[in-house]
């Protein structure tokens, strides 16, 4: 097998197509010699009971607040269970800085996706705290005095995923579970869940216990750094076992981390009838058209704009522009110079300023780097257009050009989150605190 040098062979995710003989040669300057065969079987249906009709997830990481102190972890941990839930099949809808509003919109957008048999999984990182034994997520719009009702219950959420009938529904709650929210309340509602089944609760920490990430580092300008519980998350996730069986190899693995298994003591809550793993295949046998408007919806909301190129030909110049989707609503744009007829230009993208993330020289002065980053994709109510902007010299004069792009709605900004919620921009920090998921050393 290509790559492979080790004396121990690792082998993940086995199908009929692995099944045969297996052996390991061994050389060195006096020759080489075969190992003896070992044969791999597999019995047909033994690793895996259940089909999904289909797999979809919202993975949501809030770290850039309002009202509280940054997180690191929530933007890193996004991309992480992004892509390897991406890797078992699901149709993943990932979105950072959410307000409560939108938050519970695109909750309700995302059930939408849900029927009977799909199996469901809900991600969410930022702050948080327990009260009358239910979770709470904290929006980015949450204010300084915030309480229950200005934030968004967990088990709500789990009520509404039931409603569609799922086959397997996974809540992640990467929170702080510590019962003190700055305000209290006497008559918050009460959110329960039907008992239906096949669901499970893996959350990062225990009940009045805080949840942690690793320190950032000194010299790291965007602080990416992991948060313990997706740290050893994304190392079982994709094992072939029940979903039980791999929250709790994360929990010893959590349990085996020199810097957290003193601090974090991961909680599995389960009622899942048989072993339902999440890489379960997906069988849309009798749903073929609900499959389809499903994958269609899901399409809308993580379709990246096509690479558009820039012909000026009075200048012999020509400029791509590629797009890259950091999550649904974080849109990376980077001009690429294709034909350089001028020797000597610099290229760089204007989007409106409440999207685009400026930074400044130590005299106050915009910095001109050639990609940018459009944020809060969810606030864009009309197309979406940007300026592509071109310096040039020519017999020692200085010139400017620019031409402006419409690149339409792309990424979340079709499914109108919160029309009536003010622009804004997010400002980047550079203090190193830490916050409620607090560092480790």
């Amino acid at each position: 097998m290509q790559g492979e040098t080790s004396g121990t062979l690792y082998m993940k995710n086995l199908t009929e197509k692995d099944m045969g003989d297996y052996q390991c040669k061994i050389k060195n300057c006096y020759g080489k010699r075969m190992s003896k065969t070992a044969k791999l079987s597999l019995k047909t249906g033994s690793l895996h009971e259940f089909t999904a009709t289909d797999k979809v997830a919202l993975v949501i990481g809030n770290h850039s607040y309002k009202s509280e102190r940054p997180l690191y972890a929530p933007q890193k941990d996004v991309q992480e269970v992004k892509v390897a839930l991406t890797a078992l099949d699901f149709k993943v809808v990932s979105l950072v800085n959410l307000t409560k509003t939108e938050l519970e919109k695109m909750v309700d957008i995302f059930c939408e996706l849900i029927d009977q048999g799909v199996y469901a999984v809900f991600y969410f990182a930022g702050h948080g705290f327990e009260e009358s034994g239910q979770c709470y997520l904290v929006p980015y719009d949450a204010p300084a005095n915030y309480g229950p009702s200005d934030c968004t219950c967990a088990e709500n959420v789990l009520k509404k995923i039931q409603n569609r009938s799922p086959g397997l529904c996974l809540m992640l709650l990467d929170i702080c579970r510590k019962s003190n929210p700055p305000r209290k309340e006497k008559d918050q509602p009460v959110y329960k869940p039907d008992v239906l089944g096949n669901v499970v609760f893996g959350y990062a920490t225990s009940f009045q216990m805080s949840a942690y990430e690793e320190a950032p580092e000194i010299n790291n300008e965007d602080n990416a750094v992991s948060g313990i519980f997706v740290k050893h998350l994304i190392k079982y996730i994709s094992n072939d076992v029940d979903v039980v069986t791999m929250l709790g190899e994360v929990n010893t693995a959590v349990g085996l981390d020199k810097d957290a298994s003193h601090l974090q003591f991961p909680e599995i809550r389960a009622n899942l009838r048989g072993k339902h793993c999440l890489t379960d295949a997906i069988n849309s046998r009798g749903q073929t058209h609900v499959y389809t408007r499903r994958a269609v919806e899901w399409a809308k909301m993580t379709e990246v704009p096509k690479t558009h190129e820039v012909d000026l030909k009075e200048l012999n110049l020509k400029i791509e522009l590629r797009f890259h989707a950091e999550t649904c609503n974080v849109l990376h744009i980077e001009p690429v110079i294709l034909d350089k007829g001028i020797t000597q230009c610099q290229v760089w993208i204007e989007a409106p300023q409440h999207y685009q993330k400026t930074q400044y020289s130590a005299d106050g002065l915009p910095i001109r780097t050639p990609r940018v980053v459009i944020r809060d994709m969810q606030t864009i109510q009309e197309n979406l257009v940007v300026t592509v902007c071109i310096r040039y010299n020519v017999e020692s004069f200085e010139n400017f050009v620019s031409q402006s792009i419409d690149i339409g709605r792309p990424l979340i900004s079709s499914c109108n989150l919160n029309i009536n919620r003010n622009t804004r921009q997010l400002e980047c920090t550079s203090h190193k605190q830490p916050v409620e998921h607090r560092e480790t050393s």
